[in-house]
């Protein structure tokens, strides 16, 4: 990756080199320190303009569309978004604005300015229907890594993923942003932020997405395309995660039962064919195919409809406990974005460190190193962050 702020290189680095065997340790016996974590994930609103399909906060079964009462305010001032990053600056980790859609905030802007000024990695997801007019700051402010969604070429004809709250389509208008925001990177001549184009793999575009590469390489452009499964669970397997988080913690959890989907009718022979003429084609772009794919032992159709079963024939061990911290909009520490349920403590309360280690968090991690929850299985964090393990 180009790098503007030679100062960055530290926490470039960090994130390159990052590997841990803290999830190996004993943690029964109470409070353990651990290392800081790699990545810190800030979600600065929970507030989004779109009702995409697949999503678990305002998709057809988000927590917000059926819990709306569940929605966290956002509390966080700037101050506080400063406050927090002068903390974790210290250990350096590469820090990713999400939301919500994070342009929606009114103090984006200065909050990617000020963690570049501390010299982390900056990166940020959008829908990118805002993105056009915030671009020129968004490059100014130092953003490092740009990750923008798009799941199939446009004009999109049917199976409509990205939509408005009206209905509408919100491709077009996102593929007009994306393109301006990369020429006009070009054009001011930094090279950054890189621009990663995601595409979630979804039965309304399984069919598509050889014609999505070839829309990316060929008209899109941009420095990345990056193929993610849908996350997803069953009715079924979400009240055991509920059980399970009674039982264990003592709490409810509604995180899991906006991922709740099935794939009726996917044609997984069509898929498989046009994936694998995906990774066997040379691209402008660079592909990132995120785990499971390419994993030893996936499946396809395993995983679309047996999400009871492992998805591979690899070790399966949740990292995010000691890789992944998520900030929510209020302050709260979570340690998944899937289910920011269990908290571990108010970064306005305490340093960050303090709460990373504290009690809460040690009884996550005491739980998540003998078993995985009943929904975890199609979390592609737990495969995603697999590298960070020190065995």
């Amino acid at each position: 990756m180009a790098i503007r702020d030679p100062l960055k290189i530290p926490s470039m680095l960090r994130l390159k080199l990052f590997s841990t065997d803290d999830w190996q340790k004993d943690y029964s016996n109470g409070h353990i320190d651990v290392a800081p974590p790699a990545v810190v994930a800030v979600r600065l609103n929970y507030s989004c303009n779109l009702r995409c399909v697949m999503c678990n906060q305002w998709g057809e079964n988000g927590v917000f569309i059926k819990t709306p009462e569940r929605m966290v305010k956002r509390e966080m001032t700037l101050d506080h978004w400063k406050g927090l990053i002068d903390d974790i600056a210290k250990f350096q980790p590469y820090i990713y604005f999400t939301g919500g859609e994070p342009l929606m905030n009114k103090d984006i802007i200065e909050i990617v300015r000020y963690a570049s000024s501390k010299h982390l990695i900056t990166s940020m997801s959008t829908n990118s229907t805002y993105l056009k007019e915030k671009a020129e700051d968004l490059i100014e402010a130092g953003l490092d890594y740009l990750y923008t969604s798009l799941d199939a070429p446009i004009p999109v004809e049917e199976g409509v993923i990205r939509k408005f709250a009206s209905g509408d389509d919100s491709a077009a208008e996102a593929v007009e942003a994306i393109k301006y925001f990369i020429e006009l990177r070009n054009k001011i001549g930094k090279g950054l932020p890189v621009v990663q184009t995601q595409t979630v793999i979804v039965k309304e575009n399984h069919k598509k997405l050889l014609d999505m590469a070839h829309f990316v390489n060929d008209y899109l452009k941009p420095d990345v395309w990056g193929l993610q499964l849908c996350v997803y669970t069953t009715p079924e397997l979400n009240d055991a995660t509920t059980q399970s988080y009674k039982k264990n913690f003592n709490q409810d959890q509604v995180g899991w039962a906006g991922f709740i989907r099935d794939f009726p009718d996917m044609d997984f022979m069509e898929l498989k064919r046009q994936l694998g003429t995906i990774m066997n084609t040379k691209w402008q772009f660079k592909l990132r195919p995120y785990k499971p794919l390419r994993m030893d032992g996936f499946d396809l159709e395993r995983y679309f409809t047996r999400p009871d079963e492992e998805d591979t024939s690899e070790v399966l061990t949740c990292m995010n406990p000691y890789v992944f911290a998520q900030l929510q909009p209020n302050g709260d520490i979570a340690f998944c974005g899937s289910q920011p349920d269990y908290v571990i403590g108010n970064v306005k309360d305490a340093p960050f460190m303090e709460l990373w280690c504290n009690e809460k968090a040690t009884k996550w991690r005491e739980f998540l190193k003998k078993e995985l929850f009943a929904s975890c299985k199609r979390c592609f964090s737990l495969h995603e962050f697999s590298h960070f393990r020190k065995n």
